[in-house]
């Protein structure tokens, strides 16, 4: 009678176990092939460098696709720090998306850059940023807010490695202060 009952349950076992392997499969059919892989609300991203906080990272949604593009579709606010940990820069911008085998991020809508530590702001619709070579760039019209001047133009190119060196493609107009 025992080796009956066992018998049963090892069967039992294995019929549920089959069906549990039939439903992921049905599961998995049915899913978008373009649905993301992993996705956080209110996520935040800490960036170190030698245990030394480097960039801070927040987005109401972060959408990662298992191509290793990512989205972050309902905004995205970015707050970089000096090697003294006090905050350098920040950006906001409407929505982003970064793109993983050119290693390029593209902030969307009401993109607002500022640099705290040079008292300058660059206002556009679309920012590019390669985090392999450090360009920033933007075909868009640009507005730079410094101390002294407000400069509007068209395209713009600059280096996260040297950002005093920036270049306005088109200049359109300049307002001095």
């Amino acid at each position: 009678m025992k080796k009956l009952t066992f018998f049963i349950l090892i069967i039992a076992a294995g019929i549920t176990a089959c069906s549990t392997t039939k439903k992921k499969d049905d599961l998995s059919q049915k899913l978008d092939p373009n649905a993301p892989e992993y996705m956080a609300k209110n996520a935040t991203t800490i960036y170190t460098e030698d245990t030394k906080l480097k960039m801070k990272m927040e987005a109401k949604v972060q959408m990662r696709f298992t191509d290793g593009n990512e989205r972050y579709p309902e905004g995205i606010f970015i707050t970089t720090f000096n090697q003294d940990g006090k905050e350098q820069s920040t950006l906001v911008a409407d929505s982003a998306i970064y793109f993983y085998k050119d290693h390029l991020y593209r902030a969307m809508g009401n993109v607002v850059l500022n640099d705290k530590n040079k008292g300058q702001k660059l206002e556009t619709n679309l920012l590019n940023f390669n985090n392999e070579s450090g360009d920033i760039f933007t075909d868009d019209s640009v507005k730079i807010t410094t101390e002294g001047a407000t400069t509007f133009g068209v395209g713009m190119k600059a280096n996260q490695n040297d950002p005093d060196d920036y270049e306005i493609q088109n200049i359109t107009g300049t307002i001095s202060e």
